[in-house]
This record gives structure tokens, sequence and C-alpha cells, in this order.
């Protein structure tokens, strides 16, 4: 039986579709309500946390902007092995380097980094970012196509 996500009030309606991605479970909400928009929570199937990424795709759940985005940005710092860069969404930026990505919401990254290295709950592999962004994506195409 699936644990309640703690996140979701009682009285709510809504359709879940949950998506495997390695130790991590992707719970893809549409609520009935018409003005809320698809939202994603991360879960970490080891810990039972769910990790910030799901609430930087909060506000940046568009298409377009991961197709022509995210995704490039994590290809080209994944490709040239060094260096990061910074997505910034309305709750939450996004420090993606070749092998980690973090997220914090601090005005200072240096000090959101080291905030985000000390707990799991705010950084997880590039590589799993992507595929995350990518099953996320497929999500958002399918809705659009069932409309």
């Amino acid at each position: 039986m699936r644990s309640k996500n703690p996140y979701i009030q009682e009285s709510v309606k809504f359709s879940l579709t949950v998506l495997s991605c390695g130790k991590y479970e992707l719970e893809c909400y549409v609520f009935e309500q018409k003005l809320n928009a698809p939202t994603l929570f991360v879960k970490d199937l080891e810990t039972g946390y769910y990790n910030y990424v799901g609430d930087f795709f909060r506000f940046n759940w568009h298409e377009k902007d991961i197709t022509e985005d995210l995704i490039p940005t994590i290809d080209e710092v994944v490709e040239r092995n060094w260096g990061d860069e910074v997505l910034v969404s309305v709750l939450l930026t996004a420090i993606i380097d070749p092998h980690k990505t973090y997220f914090t919401s601090e005005k200072n990254l240096t000090e959101g980094i080291k905030m985000a290295v000390k707990d799991d709950r705010m950084n997880l592999d590039t590589l799993v970012f992507r595929q995350i962004a990518t099953k996320w994506l497929n999500f958002l195409n399918s809705l659009a196509a069932s409309t």
C-alpha cells in the first residue's frame, strides 16, 4: 500500500501517476481544479524523503522550458565535464555541475551549495536529474496528447 504524501490535503481531488526512476519515485499529480498545473513530487525510496527537485519543477514545468533550456544545459555541462550552470526557478535555483545538481533558495549560491551538500534532499546526481526531467517531460506530453 502506498504511503500518503504529507503535502497533499485529504480534501483535494486529483489523479496520480507514479513513475519509477532508479531509487526515486516520481509522483505526478493532476488536480481536478482547472487552475492548478500538473505537480511533481520526487520521493527517495531509500530514505522516504521528498527531494527538492520536485520543487524546482513546480514553476518550470512547461515542455518548452525543459526541451529548449534544461536538458540541453545538463547535456552541455556533462559533456564538457567541468564548470557549472545555474538555472533559476521561482522557488529554487539549480546549480548543475557535471556530477551533482544542487537545489537552493539561498541568494548566495556558495552558501546554498554548502547547505545542499549536507542534505541529500537538496542534491542528486546530474544524470538522474536529466532522467527525472525527461520522465516529467514525457508525462507532460502525454497529458497534452490526451486533451
